[in-house]
């Protein structure tokens, strides 16, 4: 991420840069910036190819992340299965009651690892580029349709949680202060 953050700062300064030599020439410059201008143009893209290339090894790895925590996922499942049906068979209160705790707090992880790969898939839905080529047919652009489609779901609800959070908020606070006051009097 630091990287990433690294190169946009460069790819601006670059882009100013460009701009301002583009507008030097445009006001009648010298031969020597139209050279740094060519100079800057070739660092832009091949920073521009350095991002994409972090990009893709970005979603690699993170489809590598969800495969895993898909596969973490099924083992759970079945480890809980198993406590459960052990649980079911004993006849000791003592072990049934650390199955069934040892079943709460693999459920509990499985949640976690479940909720990670919802968010993961979605932070990947959302960096798909959906832009329509020319070249595109009705059922690529179907696809990319679905897409957008799903990405406006996951920003929707994205919005709808951030407007539950600020409702919280508000009521805490509206109780801190209604606290507050009746400490002062």
């Amino acid at each position: 991420f630091a990287e990433a953050v690294r190169r946009s700062k460069l790819d601006k300064a670059l882009t100013d840069k460009i701009n301002a030599t583009k507008r030097q020439l445009q006001k009648g410059g010298n031969p020597l910036a139209e050279l740094q201008l060519q100079n800057d143009l070739k660092a832009s893209r091949t920073l521009a190819d350095e991002v994409q290339a972090l990009d893709k090894k970005n979603y690699e790895h993170t489809q590598q992340s969800i495969a895993l925590k898909k596969q973490l996922v099924g083992v759970l499942s079945r480890e809980i299965e198993e406590l459960s049906r052990e649980a079911n068979i004993t006849r000791n209160a003592k072990q049934k009651a650390r199955r069934l705790e040892q079943v709460l707090a693999l459920q509990k992880e499985m949640e976690a690892y479940q909720a990670q790969i919802t968010a993961e898939s979605n932070e990947l839905l959302l960096g798909l580029d959906i832009t329509v080529a020319e070249t595109d047919g009705p059922e690529e652009i179907q696809q990319k349709t679905a897409i957008v489609q799903d990405q406006r779901d996951i920003i929707q609800a994205k919005i709808q949680r951030l407007d539950q959070q600020i409702r919280d908020t508000r009521k805490k606070l509206s109780l801190q202060q209604n606290m507050l006051e009746l400490l002062r009097d």
